[in-house]
């Protein structure tokens, strides 16, 4: 089974154009259909409205929340077309077109939430790499996607050309790397080369680690993956994550595969880790699931 449908949400001008070019890579890779998606909230009753209440402030306040929305829905739209001219596609696909394509796709409900119900029925999620000016919503969408969609999310910066020829699996022994392994099983299937990595905290984790990553590599190699294991070797004092992102740099890697919050998300936050180091700092797109 491939990637068939990817549902890229359309959150704001930056994020979208980054998403909306790596969703394209992939689309091509995948023959892929994309859904650029965006979501309009239903509009909130003010918390301190009670009844008796003036009706004809609460419907005026509701009017003019429902007109910015309707505003801001019309610029990414406006957005959606011009990044399908820039890259050749039509901007209406209909279901059983030839793909790569690409359509529109509104939708109402509560946010973050109805992103993660809409993604439910995708193959695929992308999103962009976080930015210096990304904002608090952006990755409250991309947690949410995360932790309820069910689905893995694909993360980039826009700027990859190719998705399948190194592709790399960050891999722990863990259970959410292996969920990710599970999600990425088209691009790995795509890939001309497959790195089972492993890592870990210290030696000892990479050890252990490795015996599993050989056994991976293996069982890839059995269904048509063109796939080795290698130990992610830790130098004193040096970072897991950082000797992992040097090594898939040094392997010219394109994708990267791995687990998402292995740890609580407020452990990540404080302490820092894997999750966070990546999604914030890696050139290299990333395919996560948790």
């Amino acid at each position: 089974m491939s990637y068939c449908s990817l549902m890229t949400p359309f959150l704001n001008a930056r994020s979208a154009e980054a998403a909306f070019d790596l969703s394209v890579v992939a689309a091509r890779a995948f023959g892929a259909h994309i859904e650029a998606t965006h979501l309009r909230q239903h509009p909130a009753m003010p918390a301190t409205v009670y009844q008796p209440f003036p009706y004809a402030y609460v419907t005026v306040d509701i009017a003019e929340i429902e007109e910015a929305a309707a505003a801001a829905a019309a610029e990414l739209r406006a957005a959606f077309e011009s990044l399908c001219s820039k890259h050749g596609l039509a901007s209406d696909a209909a279901p059983g077109a030839s793909r790569p394509s690409a359509s529109w796709r509104e939708i109402k409900g509560e946010f973050p939430t109805g992103y993660a119900l809409s993604a439910r029925s995708a193959d695929l999620c992308v999103l962009a790499r976080r930015g210096e000016d990304t904002q608090r919503f952006e990755i409250d969408v991309l947690e949410e996607l995360l932790f309820n969609s069910g689905r893995p999310v694909l993360i980039g910066d826009g700027t990859a050309s190719s998705l399948t020829k190194t592709v790399i699996i960050a891999w722990d022994g863990g259970r959410e790397a292996a969920r990710a392994v599970g999600a990425a099983a088209p691009a790995l299937k795509a890939a001309e080369r497959v790195i089972v990595a492993a890592v870990g905290q210290c030696e000892e984790d990479v050890a252990n680690a490795g015996a599993d990553a050989a056994a991976l590599a293996e069982r890839l190699s059995r269904g048509g993956v063109a796939a080795e294991a290698h130990d992610v070797a830790i130098e004193d004092g040096e970072k897991p994550e950082s000797r992992l992102l040097t090594f898939a740099q040094n392997q010219a890697a394109e994708l990267m595969v791995m687990g998402a919050y292995s740890h609580s998300r407020f452990r990540e936050l404080v302490l820092g880790g894997f999750t966070r180091r990546f999604l914030e700092e890696s050139p290299i797109p990333l395919l996560i699931a948790h």
